[in-house]
């Protein structure tokens, strides 16, 4: 569904009487449009998801592959699994790191980077050497707090890896971009910056396509840069004006993916269809609270006129279309989406403590929910499609909560119909609710905004 669409339909009636009944306490019945209410804490799983097992890894956040290794980053360190067998991952190794908020793992030649916020704490940048890859060494601490260009602003909330990591680029703040020369990753170099005009509040995370384009999120939209040479990076595409308030950007673009389709000879080229992760959870209630969309390509990515990315369709939950009928606040939950992966037209998507969701986005301008997996107590970061499952049926979810759900999901026709996940009782409250959820989870900072989150998990 669009999040500006506030028609009342026979859907919105049907939903709405499901609401009541589940706020009476009796059965609802389900049917293809209503939503179910349901009280307790079992866990919601979709008839086409089976759990296989759990790696409980203390407060994952984020992850990255490289052939058949998992590297996933959280509060305590650097896990590495060998995911050959997918369903089975086998830990290899693991380096204490304690810090946060490393959400993000970037991988480039035999470089794996993880920045350390500076919101949170001291602004260091950790470099690992996994040339064996089953055993990652910690090769360089930078501490970037340490430069003046930084302490004025240069971000460390995000890192990428630029041309096989010979550079890298930090977001997170309202400067921008800040550029680093890694040629020599034993004294990297602080090389430059610069400022997309989709940075707003702040930038959040680069993405690199496979044409090799850097696309840039931040709180005016999404944008795309060459980046030949990685110190001059040149803008080709943005985002139109829809991207820069509500209700598709209402807070920032969190992450972007622009999957590659495959020519008549079988090589993988970029697609005309971007990807984009919007990220709002700073509401009184979860209304428009967060969403994923698509976004088409038009026109040349040139930098003599820079193609302009229009909106074809934006999806929420099934909590957000309540909260639109009934203006219902969330009782402790946190509802935005986060962190997804997308494989052969399925988008696997990290939905906080709204669990992972499975969304089919083969016809891009109508994207539907073919899967969920929300467990009673779950804060997922991120889900991803293991390389290693030729059938594309094995999903990795990243939760801060649980640590890492290994899913088998059958894989739906193009054809087959949405589903739509129940939502929990507990998570609605009365009207009368005043509680803001983000005084609870976040912090505003001087320099960073309110991009960053500081986790409250429960017991």
């Amino acid at each position: 569904m669009q999040p500006q669409s506030r028609r009342w339909t026979w859907s919105a009636l049907s939903a709405l009487v499901a609401l009541f009944i589940g706020l009476l306490g009796l059965p609802a019945r389900a049917t293809a449009e209503a939503i179910t209410i349901v009280d307790g804490d079992l866990p919601l799983i979709s008839d086409n998801i089976t759990l296989l097992g759990t790696l409980p890894i203390a407060g994952a956040i984020g992850a990255n592959f490289r052939d058949h290794y998992m590297y996933v980053t959280g509060v305590e360190g650097l896990s590495t699994f060998d995911i050959a067998d997918p369903a089975r991952p086998r830990l290899t190794s693991f380096t204490p790191l304690p810090h946060f908020e490393n959400e993000d793992v970037s991988i480039g030649g035999n470089l794996l980077l993880i920045a350390n916020d500076r919101s949170e704490s001291a602004a260091v940048l950790y470099i690992f050497d996994i040339s064996n890859p089953a055993s990652p060494r910690l090769r360089t601490i930078f501490p970037i707090g340490t430069s003046t260009i930084v302490t004025s602003g240069l971000p460390s909330h995000t890192v990428t890896c630029i041309k096989a990591c010979q550079f890298a680029y930090l977001a997170g703040t309202s400067r921008g971009i800040g550029i680093l020369d890694l040629r020599n990753p034993d004294a990297p170099v602080i090389a430059g910056e610069f400022k997309p005009p989709i940075t707003g509040i702040a930038t959040h995370d680069v993405q690199v396509d496979a044409g090799g384009l850097a696309w840039i999120v931040g709180g005016l939209g999404t944008a795309a840069y060459d980046v030949t040479n990685p110190l001059a990076p040149v803008l080709v595409a943005q985002t139109d004006a829809s991207a820069t308030s509500g209700p598709l950007n209402d807070f920032i673009h969190h992450n972007s993916w622009r999957p590659a389709k495959t020519n008549p000879k079988g090589k993988p080229i970029p697609g005309a269809v971007v990807l984009i992760t919007e990220e709002d959870y700073a509401r009184p209630t979860c209304q428009d609270a967060g969403s994923f969309q698509t976004w088409r390509i038009q026109g040349e990515l040139s930098p003599v006129t820079p193609a302009v990315l229009t909106n074809l369709d934006a999806w929420t939950t099934e909590l957000n279309e309540l909260t639109a009928l009934q203006g219902k606040a969330p009782a402790t939950i946190l509802c935005s989406a986060h962190y997804f992966d997308e494989d052969r037209g399925l988008v696997a998507q990290g939905w906080y403590e709204q669990g992972t969701r499975i969304l089919d986005v083969r016809d891009p301008a109508n994207i539907k929910q073919v899967g969920y997996f929300v467990m009673p107590v779950t804060e997922t970061w991120a889900a991803y499609w293991s390389p290693t499952a030729p059938a594309g049926d094995i999903i990795y979810t990243v939760d801060l909560a649980r640590g890492i759900d290994i899913l088998r999901i059958e894989r739906p026709a193009a054809d087959a119909p949405g589903k739509k996940a129940p939502v929990r009782k507990r998570w609605l409250a009365d009207e009368s609710a005043t509680t803001v959820p983000a005084a609870e989870f976040s912090v505003a900072h001087s320099t960073f905004g309110w991009a960053c989150r500081i986790p409250r998990v429960a017991p």
